[in-house]
């Protein structure tokens, strides 16, 4: 806890970002009215809209843990991601949603996002899984490499497992 609430009058310690304890559950929530007046927010979803970078742009305020933000009341308890991709792209055509290209749910990078049936976005989504275990794998299958030879029965069966399968 350092120095005292960003919000308004309030004189309690700051406990998160700037904000004591009831302000940041609220924000958490996604009760952010109090929060966005602060400025910060409106800010980062104005520069995040005008984003021209090619990486993620990640959402750094009250958002599940690894995965969107939190519906923000502000804007009609939309998604930050779909109030990106809305102002960007306009409203949602009937039968689309937010779709991430980068299969990171945080990004509200405009160039990331589309508009999309929630069939595609489900194939996205199984589509982004798929490559992110096919990563680990590989990074798994070089780590064995590494190492050289096994000293112990179990390693040396998930080798021979990995050879079987022509992965080795």
């Amino acid at each position: 806890m350092v120095g005292e609430c960003s919000i308004g009058s309030c004189k309690k310690s700051a406990y998160e970002r700037g904000l004591c304890s009831k302000h940041w559950q609220a924000a958490r929530a996604g009760s952010v009215k109090e929060y966005a007046e602060r400025g910060s927010l409106p800010e980062f979803l104005e520069a995040a809209v005008k984003s021209q970078v090619d990486e993620c742009v990640v959402w750094p305020f009250a958002k599940r843990k690894y995965s969107y933000g939190l519906p923000i009341n502000a804007f009609g308890s939309k998604r930050p991601h779909v109030i990106v991709c809305e102002a960007v792209n306009g409203p949602a055509p009937e039968g689309k949603e937010a779709a991430h290209r980068c299969g990171n749910e945080s990004c509200v990078n405009p160039r990331h996002l589309r508009w999309a049936t929630h069939k595609e976005n489900g194939e996205d989504r199984v589509e982004h899984t798929r490559a992110q275990r096919l990563k680990l794998e590989i990074e798994n299958q070089r780590a064995i490499r590494r190492r050289g030879t096994p000293d112990n029965v179990l390693e040396r069966a998930a080798i021979q497992s990995l050879i079987d399968r022509g992965d080795y």
